[in-house]
Order: C-alpha cells, then sequence, then structure tokens
C-alpha cells in the first residue's frame, strides 16, 4: 500500500512540475502579453470588462498605445482555444535563447486557467499547440489594434 501511495506522490509531484507557475495577475486583469524584440516592445493587456490596451513601442510605424473592448465571445474563444492546446502545461526547456531571439510572456486568468507561460521564440515555433496558442493571443492583440482608438505616443 504504502508503494502506491509512494508511485501517486511522485507522478503528481512530476505533473505539477510541468505546468506553468500560477499568474499572479492583478484581480481586474484576465490577460497580459508582452515580447520583447530588437525593434522595440509589444505589449497587450485586457481587464476583467473587457477593456483592452495594446502597446507598441520602437516598431515600423513609431510607438502607439490603443485603447479598444474584447467582447466576451472573443475571451471565451480564446479561453477555448488555450485549453484545446492545453496552454498552462507549456513550459520553457531553455535556460538561454539563441542571440536575439524574443521571449513572448503570456499570463491568463480566464474560466479554470490560471497560468503565466514564458518560452523562447523557437519554443513556441516548433510546438504546434504552443503555435496555435501563441497565435490566438497575439490575434486578439491585433484586432484590438485594428479596432481601437490609437493614441500616439509622445516622443
Amino acid at each position: 500500500m504504502l508503494l502506491v501511495d509512494a508511485r501517486s506522490l511522485l507522478f503528481a509531484s512530476i505533473l505539477f512540475a510541468c505546468r506553468a507557475p500560477a499568474s499572479e495577475l492583478p484581480e481586474n486583469e484576465v490577460l497580459r502579453f508582452g515580447v520583447g524584440h530588437m525593434g522595440g516592445f509589444t505589449g497587450f493587456v485586457v481587464q476583467a470588462d473587457g477593456t483592452a490596451e495594446y502597446t507598441e513601442a520602437g516598431g515600423r510605424n513609431g510607438s502607439v498605445k490603443v485603447r479598444g473592448r474584447v467582447t466576451p465571445d472573443e475571451l471565451a474563444k480564446l479561453e477555448a482555444t488555450l485549453r484545446a492546446n492545453d496552454f498552462c502545461s507549456l513550459v520553457s526547456h531553455r535556460a538561454t535563447g539563441v542571440p536575439d531571439e524574443a521571449r513572448p510572456s503570456t499570463s491568463v486568468r480566464l474560466g479554470q486557467l490560471d497560468c503565466a507561460v514564458q518560452m523562447w521564440d523557437g519554443e513556441f515555433r516548433d510546438d504546434a499547440q504552443a503555435k496555435a496558442a501563441l497565435a490566438a493571443v497575439e490575434g486578439l492583440a491585433r484586432v484590438v489594434r485594428e479596432r481601437g482608438d490609437a493614441d500616439p505616443v509622445e516622443k
């Protein structure tokens, strides 16, 4: 009996160790995405009430901050995509990236999801589930950027 309990404990500890940490998002946030790159930074935050802010600094079009809204249906679709791709099980397996490699970071607290995932760009690109999850987050950010109200950022 003790052997079975020890195996169960070992399995549970391995399973837990292979999960992304909790999001630790402020109570009013449900999603936070950010990635730095050679040209600057892109960030995206969604509040619990659906208000969203997209920030881009140092990109081809200069720096911009866009405020908009994300609908409950869009959040539900994102949650379903992240769950389908087991987003909260994604963890980085590399201590460092290649020179100038981006490291996207996404924290989410939607429904049963509550995790923070940060992996190197190549890790996202080389894993089909990770790639699909990142594409869903970036797609929602693009929607806000395209339909929101932009404010040029002072330089």
